[in-house]
Parts: C-alpha cells; structure tokens; sequence
C-alpha cells in the first residue's frame, strides 16, 4: 500500500516537474534534475505518509498492553481509526521535523 502511494507520487511528481524545468533544444542542466527528483521525492513522502503510518500502526499494536490496543482489521480500518480519533492531520504525524 505505501510503495503504491509513495512511488506513484515520486514518478508521477517528477515527470511534471522535469517537464515544466525543460527547456526545447537545450539538455537539462543536473541541477535542475537535482531540484526536480529531490521535490519530487519530498513531496512524495508525505503523500505517502498516511499509508505508512497506518501500517506502523497495525504492526505496533500488537506490543502493547491489552487494554490500549486499538485491533485494528485492515488499513482501511486503520485509516478511519486514525481519522475518527485523530482528526485528519493524524494520519501526517512524523511527516514534518
């Protein structure tokens, strides 16, 4: 699931950007692609956060106490757990230093 979101995000993003930093007739400068992979890679990231998060969270439930569990079913359950308890900003907790 984050390999799904992550690298659609990462290869998608960068093919737009290198797109729009091209100039016709002339080689993109590594510079320019440097810009182009590293935001495409940034911004990626925390497109795909949600999905890590709730899989570091089911992995994780099952360490702790009994009674703080949250039994998560599926991804989609953790999601939506995440969200109802949350808020939506919970699902980019560690995206940002």
């Amino acid at each position: 699931t984050r390999q799904v979101f992550y690298t659609g995000a990462r290869l998608g993003l960068y093919d737009i950007f290198t797109e729009a930093a091209k100039v016709p007739g002339e080689k993109m400068p590594f510079w320019k692609t440097t810009v182009c992979a590293l935001s495409a890679g940034g911004i990626a990231a925390v497109i795909g956060n949600p999905a890590d998060l709730s899989l570091i969270r089911m992995q994780t439930d099952s360490m702790l106490p009994v009674a703080e569990r949250r039994n998560y079913t599926g991804v989609g359950n953790a999601f939506s757990s995440i969200v109802r308890d949350e808020g939506v900003g919970g699902l980019f907790k560690g995206a940002l230093p």
